[in-house]
């Protein structure tokens, strides 16, 4: 049996900058990733999700990965494939995944980035018949930036600044794009 190793990642929440460090490939050495100046009497970010998170009121079937490469087109259809990861779940976080997944699944340029997540989120909330929540769409965003983050660290493929980046980001509202 060949032994699994695993890096990890850990928040360090400080009185004035909330830090981060992801270990070696062997889980022995942490070194540092980037940080958040912290203001004076906010909570820490990860405090803040829970304490926003929104209650399981509506969980339906997700399909858990819902991504581009995940849909089958066909002039007589589309269809769903992987169900790997599918679970009961609020739609917002299929919703969400799919909407920060289009540019860089489809290799889109910034200027048409915007525009293809316009459109989709319209056309769902077309076919949905709801009005987004706007707190409850930010809270999946930030929930599913924070976790690609963490995937990208763990890769070691984050680029120079970019933690830093999504995480002053991550402390604004201007991500919210709503139909």
């Amino acid at each position: 049996m060949t032994e699994a190793f695993a890096r990890y990642m850990a928040i360090d929440y400080g009185e004035k900058r909330v830090g981060l460090a992801i270990s070696d490939p062997i889980g022995m050495i942490a070194s540092p990733a980037g940080f958040i100046l912290r203001r004076a009497g906010k909570r820490p970010p990860v405090a803040e999700l829970v304490r926003t998170a929104p209650a399981d009121e509506r969980l339906l079937f997700c399909q858990g990965d819902f991504l581009p490469g995940q849909i089958l087109c066909h002039p007589t259809g589309w269809s769903v494939i992987d169900f790997d990861d599918s679970r009961y779940a609020d739609p917002l976080s299929d919703v969400a995944a799919m909407y920060a997944a289009l540019p860089r699944e489809l290799g889109l340029p910034a200027e048409q980035a915007e525009r293809a997540r316009r459109t989709y989120l319209q056309a769902y909330a077309s076919r949905a018949g709801d009005r987004f929540d706007e707190a409850r769409w930010h809270w999946f965003l930030v929930l599913l930036q924070l976790a690609e983050l963490g995937k990208r660290l763990m890769k070691g493929r984050v680029a120079s600044g970019e933690t830093q980046t999504v995480l002053e980001r991550l402390s604004r509202r201007d991500d919210v794009s709503l139909p």
